[in-house]
């Protein structure tokens, strides 16, 4: 990732795949409650966002509902209580959601979560965390087959239901979701931040969302 006139931008080339991966929880074991917070929304964000993605293949599919369900055996518990095997957990669940998501990219809450970091210095996890919820209830209201298998894997009933279900794993990982509590003070904050969005990103949305729609979502996190 990098940053040209405020606006990040990602780096994308087959030649930064790595050949290995070395998957180490003496790595995480000294994250703060807050880094391992952040990075555990990042990581069920790319999970969830891979498999609902217009790019989606069986395969990523697969890949990506291990993962939903690895993370969801250990997140948010593994917050304030990282033991060996919950950060384990995390690390695979995680793993896993990154080959997903390196095999779809990313959809609208990564799409906005760029602009959210640069204007309030949020960490990159926690941007992301803040619109999935409400996207998870947006986007899911037009994919019947891929509501069905995203509702099973996180346990609710219907997008609504997993709306509230991930901004409940947002609380009690202590992540805070209203942007007025987060640094923003001017409501004209919402035009740039959706005119700042990631078009690329954003392509790879499920369902089609307009200017006016995106601003109408990001008023609800106000």
């Amino acid at each position: 990732m990098v940053y040209v006139d405020g606006r990040k931008h990602s780096v994308d080339n087959p030649l930064l795949k790595p050949d290995y991966v070395i998957l180490d929880t003496e790595a995480t074991s000294t994250l703060s409650p807050y880094q391992r917070a952040a990075s555990g929304m990042d990581a069920l964000s790319q999970a969830i966002e891979s498999y609902w993605a217009l790019s989606a293949t069986s395969e990523s599919r697969m890949i990506a509902a291990k993962a939903i369900q690895i993370l969801l055996t250990s997140f948010p518990v593994v917050v304030n209580k990282p033991s060996p095997a919950l950060l384990a957990n995390q690390l695979l669940g995680a793993h896993l959601a990154g080959r997903a998501i390196q095999l779809t990219r990313t959809t609208a809450p990564h799409a906005l979560s760029y602009r959210l970091t640069s204007l309030y210095g949020l960490p990159h996890g926690h941007a992301v965390g803040l619109t999935l919820p409400v996207f998870f209830r947006y986007n899911l209201e037009s994919q019947e087959e891929v509501t069905q298998a995203l509702c099973h894997l996180l346990g609710c009933n219907d997008p609504a239901d997993g709306q509230a279900k991930l901004e409940a794993l947002m609380d009690a990982a202590g992540l805070e979701r209203r942007l007025s509590r987060l640094g923003a003070s001017n409501p004209a904050d919402i035009d740039d931040i959706a005119g700042s969005v990631n078009l690329q990103r954003l392509s790879n949305n499920p369902r089609p969302i307009d200017n006016q729609t995106m601003k109408h979502l990001l008023t609800t996190l106000w």
